[in-house]
């Protein structure tokens, strides 16, 4: 028969859960049959709950079914439950006896133990599963099963619900309390893991803060159910402000039964250890058990109806409080060692985005100001640490204690001298953005005299990025660190999850379908820096619903897809920063990306030491500024490599390398041929700098012409000082190595001739000019020209004098070819070669020179100059002949197709050339032998303008020939001195 529900405080608002009843199915089990020991408490403790239910909550408790054997159990689960309970109602079942577990097919099987059960016989326990498929078939819309047994937490594999569900906001507004109220909920709190015995009595006493009897001062009760009606009789309501809400959830119960319960029971010893446990049942869907508190007013806010749920790219302070979910190990350890008072220094280290900041402000900070601690205000170093301290101390001096710092959903106790707490946040900025060495070691030793005063200070917080750390941990607070030390683990998939979905449910909207959750979470959860990434791309899809005009309260995948996804916000948010930066920002930010992408296959991102961002000493500065402004923009993280202790930097998410059009343009602006080309070259240079090691050099490497080139390129190089070094050097290597084969290859050609002993019967020495001192001459390509050789001066027979010039034979590379230009081109007529000269010698050396490659074969064509035939060079062909060369005459018109199977021209001094002479045989000259060709030239010895008979004379053919080439024949091209020999004017 059910008793009727007392009417209480929780009774005036009984009305506002909008449930037709509240039906509690209570059991408690203390007289055992069958040798089963018996127990103390079970049956007070359903006792004391019927009286707790219905007096402060409002429900028919039905019995309370007390010392109940197998088969009253089971009329109450088949007929009792059944025939009580309508959809609008909601149900409490609570069993406190003895629980068994045994060995089942899907994990450990849970039972219930009645009064009168067979020890050896399951069929006389009531199965977990049993239980569950009972309450399966209620039709209620909310349902809480209590379980005070030992194995209790078995009943997780009886229930399709294997996850745990702690889905209870922060602050409940008055919309998600209906929400809460109407949606589905079905729930268990259980007292014990399924391998743990629940407690009866803990060492002859109850744990908690009551004693040990209830009031009548006789009856005892088990940890668990004393914990229980502590919550319920209104400890249980969070204070989220300077009250609670009113409201006791399902989830706040298990937590102050589990706060209070397991610590208790652990200091007894790991063997008593107890430890409750909460999750959801079969048919649970975001409704949330609750219970009103007895003794207050529902307090729920309303909710602003533009208030965003996530905080985007900002970090969290305690104003957000309500909205920060994810980090709650994260906060208890932290509390912990603040609650030790020989933590007075705590050092938050963690990896760039990994939320140091918020943990602390959003998570620490408010439990300190709840625990009656004085909060001073935030420090950061910035550029001027000492001044920032300065203004801190200033603040505290001027403000009551308890006052600064506090916000207006905070509630700040009134502190006691002494305890306030100084966050010293980014800590790193002391090195990052403070250039002066003195101001630094200053500000860490008034750090390390405020630790030391207790007088002022409670505790020193710290926030530290894990790659400076090494750098930051040797200061004045060296002694204290490492004490006070805490890295900040990654998100497991579960606070990811709670990230995302916490806010949502705070702020009463709903992913739209629910798998969306999933579906950002793959995306981040591999990402490093996951939180302020995740937390942007929620706060463009809440923008995106607030665009939308839709009041259904729902961020639908239909608008993550029109963002992107990840990617999409993230290319958006790069696009945002690279508007805000001008000219010279925008290239030094083109160059860190270009580093920091892996091209060789599918685009990736890359992390780079920070060191390879050092581009030049006078663009350090602009480089620093932009990896803030990345840093600051969420796009990059950094971090230092354990292994190596260097400090680096990598984008936030691969999806920004592969979304960002900008960046990808920039990559195909580069060439993934040379991007490729520049990691490789990256390791090469930094192997050169720590060997020194001039072998590692490219200097034969085919790739460096390309290099140089680039490099060259101001506007779109993007390699680094080490890597220009490196290049620089490799291009000084190969012009040593060129120079080397340059100088022999000269002294391989003056071998060839300055020795000759050469004679001149009719003619005289003449000169030859060359590039710059031939003014009309081109541009020329190649190598410069060689002076060779020089007539001897004991020649007799000058008929004008002096000569000019005892130079007369030059030779230069053009293109693949090769030039060789002698005067006077009477040289190697029959009629000037002499016994015991060497002209013939200087020919076959010519040739020879002219046509090294087999390749082109030794065909030599002739074209005959005006005075000099093939016919007055008998003795020439004939040492051609036994060489077994060939030698054939061209004339204009063969001249092209003698040339397309000839190794050299040999051209003869022709006053008289054809009139297309310079426009068609020329470039067709100049073309054989870029290709590879050997050209042999003689020309006059004296100034063409003496004899010629018109005034003024055509242009000489062999001056014309040579204009490509850039040499031409005069006497008048130097300076003269009877008195030293003239040098031929050098080629460069």
């Amino acid at each position: 028969m059910a008793e009727s529900a007392a009417s209480g405080a929780g009774g005036a608002d009984g009305a506002a859960l909008g449930f037709a009843r509240h039906h509690a199915f209570i059991v408690g089990i203390n007289a055992y049959q069958n040798n089963i020991s018996p127990l103390k408490t079970a049956v007070g403790d359903a006792t004391k709950l019927a009286e707790v239910l219905r007096k402060h909550h409002q429900f028919e408790v039905h019995g309370p079914l007390l010392d109940a054997t197998g088969a009253q159990l089971r009329e109450c689960l088949q007929q009792t439950m059944p025939q009580q309970v309508d959809a609008d109602d909601r149900v409490l079942f609570y069993f406190a006896g003895h629980g068994i577990a045994a060995d089942g097919d899907d994990g450990p099987a849970g039972y219930l133990v009645p009064a009168d059960a067979q020890p050896d016989q399951l069929d006389s326990l009531i199965a977990m599963a049993e239980l569950q498929t009972a309450l399966d078939a209620l039709p209620c819309r909310h349902l809480l099963l209590i379980l005070d047994c030992c194995f209790s937490g078995a009943f997780k594999w009886s229930s399709l619900h294997r996850a745990m569900g702690m889905w209870t906001p922060k602050r409940i507004y008055q919309d998600r309390f209906k929400r809460f109220a109407h949606d589905p909920a079905r729930q268990i709190i259980t007292s014990a893991a399924y391998d743990q015995k629940a407690l009866d009595v803990l060492q002859g006493k109850a744990t908690g803060f009551r004693d040990v009897a209830s009031s009548d001062g006789s009856v005892q009760h088990s940890p668990f159910a004393l914990a229980l009606f502590d919550g319920l009789e209104g400890k249980a309501d969070i204070k989220s402000e300077r009250e609670g809400d009113g409201v006791i959830t399902a989830s706040e119960l298990y937590c102050h039964i589990r706060d209070l319960v397991e610590p208790a029971t652990l200091k007894e010893g790991e063997r008593l250890r107890q430890t409750p446990s909460f999750f959801p049942l079969k048919g649970h869907d975001k409704g949330e058990f609750m219970f009103l508190h007895p003794r207050h007013r529902l307090n729920l806010p309303t909710r602003a109806a533009d208030q965003p749920p996530f905080k985007g790219l900002a970090a969290f302070d305690e104003a957000d409080k309500h909205l920060f979910y994810g980090r709650d190990r994260v906060i208890a350890a932290l509390k912990a060692m603040a609650d030790d008072p020989l933590n007075r220094l705590i050092v938050v280290v963690g990896a760039s985005g990994t939320g140091k900041s918020s943990v602390i402000k959003a998570g620490l900070l408010p439990l300190l100001r709840a625990s009656g601690l004085h909060i001073m205000p935030t420090l950061r170093p910035g550029a001027q640490p000492m001044v920032a301290l300065e203004q801190v101390l200033e603040s505290m001096r001027a403000q009551p204690r308890g006052a600064s710092g506090s916000t207006r959903d905070s509630a700040p106790a009134e502190a006691s001298p002494g305890k306030a707490v100084l966050l010293i946040d980014q800590y790193e900025e002391l090195i990052s953005r403070c250039a002066d060495p003195a101001e630094r070691q200053a500000f860490d030793r008034c750090l390390r005299n405020l630790l030391d005063d207790t007088a002022t200070i409670a505790h020193l917080i710290i926030t530290v990025r894990s790659d400076f750390e090494p750098q930051l941990s040797s200061g004045a607070l060296q002694d204290a660190w490492a004490n006070g030390r805490y890295t900040l683990p990654p998100f497991s998939l579960d606070e990811l999850r709670q990230v995302i979905v916490m806010p949502t449910v705070q702020e009463v909207l709903i992913f739209d379908p629910p798998e969306l959750v999933d579906r950002i979470i793959g995306e981040v959860v591999q990402s490093p820096g996951a939180l302020p990434l995740l937390s942007y791309t929620l706060s463009e899809l809440y923008a995106a619903y607030q665009r939308s005009g839709r009041a259904d309260r729902a961020l639908r995948a239909s608008d993550y897809e029109q963002l992107g996804g990840v990617m999409g916000a993230l290319s958006t948010q790069a696009g945002v920063l690279l508007d805000s930066l001008d000219a010279p920002a925008r290239n030094t930010l083109r160059k860190i990306m270009l580093r920091m992408v892996s091209v060789e296959g599918d685009l990736a991102s890359r992390r780079v030491p920070l060191d390879d961002l050092n581009f030049s000493d006078a663009e350090a500065p602009l480089v620093s500024a932009v990896l803030d402004r990345l840093d600051d923009a969420r796009l990059i993280v950094q971090g230092q490599d354990d292994a190596r202790a260097h400090r680096y930097v990598e984008p936030t998410h691969d999806a920004l390398v592969r979304a960002w059009k900008t960046l990808r343009q920039w990559i195909r602006d580069a060439g993934r041929d040379k991007l490729i080309q520049g990691s490789r070259l990256n390791a090469a240079a930094r192997d050169f700098a720590q060997s020194g090691d001039a072998g590692l050099l490219w200097s034969d490497s085919p790739y460096l012409p390309m290099l140089q080139m680039d490099m060259e390129d101001t506007e779109q190089r993007w390699f680094n000082a080490a890597e220009m070094r490196f290049i620089d050097r490799s291009v000084a290597l190969r012009n040593d190595k060129l120079l080397q084969a340059e100088r022999e290859k000269v002294r391989v050609l003056l071998s060839l001739f300055s020795s000759l002993q050469l004679t001149l019967k009719d003619g005289q020495p003449g000169s030859v000019c060359v590039r710059p001192g031939c003014d009309t001459a081109p541009q020329a390509d190649g190598q410069a020209w060689i002076p060779i050789s020089r007539i001897p001066e004991d020649i007799p027979g000058y008929a004008d004098g002096p000569p000019r010039s005892r130079d007369f034979i030059v030779a230069r590379h053009f293109g693949a070819g090769r030039v060789l230009v002698y005067a006077h081109d009477a040289l190697t007529r029959d009629s000037e070669v002499r016994p015991g000269s060497d002209n013939l010698v200087f020919a076959e050396n010519a040739l020879r020179w002219l046509a090294p490659s087999e390749e082109r074969g030794q065909t030599i064509v002739f074209w005959p100059g005006t005075y000099m035939g093939l016919s007055e060079m008998t003795l020439v062909r004939e040492f051609v002949k036994r060489r077994r060369w060939s030698m054939t005459t061209a004339s204009p018109a063969t001249l092209e197709n003698k040339l397309s199977t000839a190794g050299i021209l040999w051209w003869a001094s022709d006053w008289n050339p054809p009139k297309d002479f310079a426009t068609r045989h020329v470039p067709m000259i100049e073309a054989f032998v870029r290709a590879g060709g050997g050209l042999l030239v003689g020309g006059l010895g004296w100034s063409y303008l003496q004899y010629a008979e018109k005034k003024p004379p055509p242009p000489y053919a062999a001056d014309v020939l040579g204009h490509p080439f850039g040499f031409s024949f005069t006497n008048d091209a130097f300076q003269y001195d009877v008195r030293e020999s003239i040098p031929l004017t050098p080629g460069r």
